[in-house]
């Protein structure tokens, strides 16, 4: 699904192993880079899957006559990163990236990022857009974009394992 051409990348590898600690050393740069690679892979494909299902397809904000009951501001899209923490790489919304504006009565329109109250509700919106909202004022699915994304790697891991393998000269 990813549009982007995302190729391997090379790990300088080419030396002779010396020790039980060298080898490890390489086996660990090895893991890191796949790591990082299939990471960048799965933001890929979660931006356009997000974007297809929230954006385009408008699954979680149209109203009850096909408007938008907000204007968009792309910001949970653009949240999507791409981090290290320890040893793993971890793909997923960053809150800090979300704003929240206070809802105008005369607008018509809700806030953006924000609940009745007008409190900020931007570190929960990767759990409404993944999961769904229950609520009785404004009640809808989740499109369990972390969910298929899982699936989408799990998919594709032994070729890219393959492709990674092939152009680092590793059997």
């Amino acid at each position: 699904m990813p549009s982007k051409n995302t190729y391997p990348p090379k790990v300088n590898i080419s030396k002779t192993i010396k020790n039980l600690s060298e080898l490890r050393s390489i086996i660990n740069v090895i893991a890191d880079k796949f790591g990082q690679y299939l990471s960048e892979i799965a933001k890929d494909y979660m931006q356009q899957y997000i974007e297809e299902e929230v954006y385009t397809n408008n699954v979680l904000a149209s109203g009850t006559d096909g408007e938008d009951s907000y204007e968009r501001t792309y910001e949970f899209l653009n949240s999507i990163v791409v981090r290290k923490v320890g040893n793993q790489w971890k793909v997923g919304a960053d809150g800090r990236k979300i704003s929240a504006t206070p809802r105008v009565p005369s607008s018509g329109k809700f806030g953006q990022h924000a609940s009745f109250d007008n409190s900020s509700v931007a570190g929960q919106m990767s759990s409404f857009i993944e999961y769904g909202n229950n609520s009785p004022a404004y009640s809808y699915s989740g499109i369990r974009y972390i969910e298929k994304t899982q699936q989408y790697i799990d998919s594709i891991v032994d070729v890219e394992w393959n492709k990674f393998k092939s152009i680092n000269g590793i059997k």
